[in-house]
Parts: C-alpha cells; sequence; structure tokens
C-alpha cells in the first residue's frame, strides 16, 4: 500500500523504531556533520527532511513545541548577528548579508532537525546503551596506543571498563534538560498569573530561586530513581544483541 494507514507522524515514528539504534544514532550525526560542511546546495535536500522531523516532533514529543519555537528563535537571532557580522566585513553588500544570514540560519535549524529522530525513536535508555556501545566500540583504539613501546606500563586502558558512565552521564542530561525547561515554562507562567505587576528585577530573581529550589528536590528524585532501577552499574547498559536495545 503506497499510502500509510497510519497518521504521517505516527508511520515516520514506526519506521525509525524499526531501524538499528547505532545505526539511527551514526545516521543522525553523519546527517548533521554533512549538513553543516557541505556546500549550501545541499541544504536543498537536508532542509525538508529536518522539516520532515520537526513537524513529526512537533506533533508526538510531549513539551516540544515551547522547545523547537525558541530553537527556531535561536536560529534566527544567530542567522541575523552572523549575517550583520558579514555585512560589516562587506559593507554595501546587502545581497551577500542576506545570503549568508540565510545559509547559516538553515544550517542551524537543519543540526536538529536532523537530531530529532533520535528522541522520536529511542528512549533516554537505548540512547545511553548506544553511547556505551560505541565507547567500547572504539576502546581498541585506546588499547593501541597504550601498548606503543613510548607509553607501554605508563597508561591503562580505561574507556572500555568507564564506558558505562558516558551512557549514564547521557540518560541524565536528556532527562534532566527536557524537565527543566517545562518547570521554567510552568514558574514562568504562574509569575504572569498571580503577579503581573510584578517589577522584572524581582520577577527575576523569584524565578531564579524558586528554579533553583525545584530543580534541587528534582534532581534528588533523579538520584533516587537511579539507585532504585540499579543503573548504578556497568551492567544495565551493556548492549543486548538479542533484543537490539
Amino acid at each position: 500500500m503506497f499510502f500509510p494507514a497510519l497518521p504521517p507522524a505516527l508511520y515516520l515514528k514506526q519506521r525509525l523504531t524499526q531501524l538499528d539504534p547505532r545505526l539511527l544514532v551514526l545516521l543522525c550525526a553523519l546527517g548533521g556533520v554533512c549538513a553543516w560542511t557541505m556546500p549550501w546546495q545541499s541544504l536543498l535536500f537536508f532542509v525538508p527532511l529536518a522539516l520532515l522531523f520537526y513537524l513529526a516532533a512537533f506533533v508526538l514529543l510531549p513539551g516540544s513545541r515551547a522547545m523547537l519555537t525558541a530553537y527556531a528563535v535561536f536560529s534566527a537571532f544567530w542567522a541575523t548577528s552572523f549575517g550583520l557580522l558579514q555585512f560589516w566585513e562587506h559593507p554595501g553588500n546587502l545581497e551577500y548579508f542576506l545570503q549568508a544570514g540565510l545559509i547559516f540560519g538553515l544550517r542551524l535549524f537543519t543540526l536538529l532537525g536532523l537530531a530529532l529522530p533520535v528522541p522520536l525513536a529511542l528512549t533516554a535508555i537505548k540512547l545511553g546503551r548506544v553511547l556505551t556501545w560505541y565507547a567500547k566500540s572504539l576502546a581498541w583504539l585506546e588499547v593501541k596506543f597504550c601498548s606503543l613501546p613510548a607509553v607501554n606500563g605508563k597508561l591503562r586502558p580505561k574507556i572500555a571498563e568507564n564506558a558505562w558512565r558516558c551512557g549514564l552521564a547521557l540518560v541524565i542530561m536528556a532527562s534532566f534538560l527536557p524537565r527543566a525547561f517545562r518547570l521554567m515554562q510552568s514558574l514562568s507562567r504562574a509569575l504572569r498569573t498571580r503577579a503581573p505587576h510584578l517589577p522584572l528585577c524581582k520577577r527575576v530573581t523569584l524565578l531564579g530561586l524558586a528554579a533553583l529550589r525545584v530543580l534541587s528536590v528534582q534532581t534528588w528524585d533523579m538520584t533516587i530513581a537511579i539507585a532504585s532501577r540499579d543503573l548504578y552499574r556497568p551492567v544495565p547498559w551493556e548492549w543486548r544483541a538479542e533484543t537490539g536495545q
């Protein structure tokens, strides 16, 4: 059947989840590198692909709308800044200013779009296991280096035994950042509702104090969750070839 029975966003997510997570992460990384380094004509391919993933994330990922909007504003700001710098170097060349700013903004916008298949298809635990697998796969380079005559006996390979810590750190970051972003939105909305006439200085102070207090509580909750799920050992982060996760 040419047209999927599922809605397009769900169909795309289903297709992404059918890929090997290691291959998916590798493709996203290579796509981002190519979109940033290749000539600007390559954006004719990468931008529509990124827009497709943006639309899927806009529909499926909880709390993604505000984050994607903020990143679009971020891209527009830096595109304008880059264009103004180019205009400063080439005064009077308005066409060059517009072209340089547009290309830079599209590259920034495309970078996140090409990375969105990862949160669409993978949980934080799976992503941590993928990173651990890649770290262990590259550990042989460290072993070769440590076996060189100049450093033999002076250095001991550590990547393989500490690779799981990279996965744990990635899971903590991937879980904490969206939660912190949603928290700041909720606090800002509460301040606008309860104290609409509060001066900006006091508003920023209260927002910072409230955010520190709530984030400290959430940090403790995350620590308890990691300990209760026994995720502070290497075994939960080992790649399971039989299940593909």
